[in-house]
């Protein structure tokens, strides 16, 4: 019903109805940042043609919705617009589409199919793996993935990329990536080691955190930054770099055992 949204300037601002199928109304150009936000209700949604932008957190945490039609004139999906929706197994993104936020798909652990549109060149789908080709970096891992090379054209993991492959017990991560975002592969319980390219110099909050059978990570002597919070829960970790460089520290400050190589 049209008393259901909060419509100004063409903007939507807010829903308030209580859910179900959705058909945005004709005249709305851009769903609004946490217009949908927590609307767990929400089963379906139709973008209408007009619309070009979808912003930030838009439709986070709408943990119903199962199917979401993108109109094709839509050219921007916002940062964790579909966070959360852990219902949604397929997406099809325009052509029209030229940037993707990060975390866009985070917590979607049964969205397995996604297609990008023929005339799309800014984004891929590789290795299960959504990919934004001008940023070269991996905007979002499909859940159901158990073993991954990535591609060698990435040069950055975005955050919560892998966020909950809990099915993920193998990577290999390119020589060129120089960028892992936080909570890149936070709750990845099968994951048991990894190796952390030489161009890498920082890890992040929560980029490991909840690796539950996380066994062995090497990481290289130009890494110069690790949050406390990166290795948070992985009690079985021990980590392997050289001898005397940063990592060997932050062995030591978060009682992880350290095996010099």
């Amino acid at each position: 019903m049209e008393r259901d949204f909060v419509i100004e300037n063409g903007v939507l601002k807010n829903y308030t109805g209580p859910g179900g199928d959705v058909v945005i109304l004709e005249g709305v150009t851009e769903i609004g940042e946490r217009a949908f936000f927590g609307c767990r209700g929400l089963t379906r949604v139709t973008i209408p043609a007009g619309v070009t932008m979808i912003g930030d957190y838009a439709f986070y945490d709408c943990m119903g919705l199962t199917r979401v039609t993108i109109s094709e004139g839509v050219t921007e999906i916002g940062e964790w617009a579909f966070s959360g929706c852990t219902g949604l197994t397929s997406v099809t993104i325009p052509e029209r589409v030229t940037k993707i936020g990060e975390g866009v798909f985070s917590g979607c652990m049964d969205l397995t199919q996604i297609e990008i549109a023929p005339g799309n060149r800014q984004f891929s789908v590789e290795n299960g793996l959504m990919i934004s080709e001008k940023r070269h970096c991996v905007i979002f891992a499909m859940g159901n993935l158990t073993s991954v090379t990535i591609p060698d054209s990435v040069t950055k993991i975005g955050e919560e990329a892998f966020r909950g492959c809990k099915g993920l017990t193998s990577i290999t991560i390119p020589a060129g990536v120089t960028e892992i975002g936080c909570a890149a592969f936070w709750h990845c319980t099968g994951l048991t080691s990894v190796t952390i390219p030489d161009g890498v110099t920082e890890i992040g909050g929560g980029t490991f955190a909840d690796c539950t059978g996380l066994t062995s990570v090497t990481i290289p002597a130009g890494v110069t930054e690790i949050s406390v919070s990166a290795f948070e829960k992985c009690k079985k970790l021990t980590i392997h770099a050289p001898a005397g460089p940063y990592a060997e520290q932050y062995a030591k400050k978060c009682n992880i055992p350290f095996v010099a190589e």
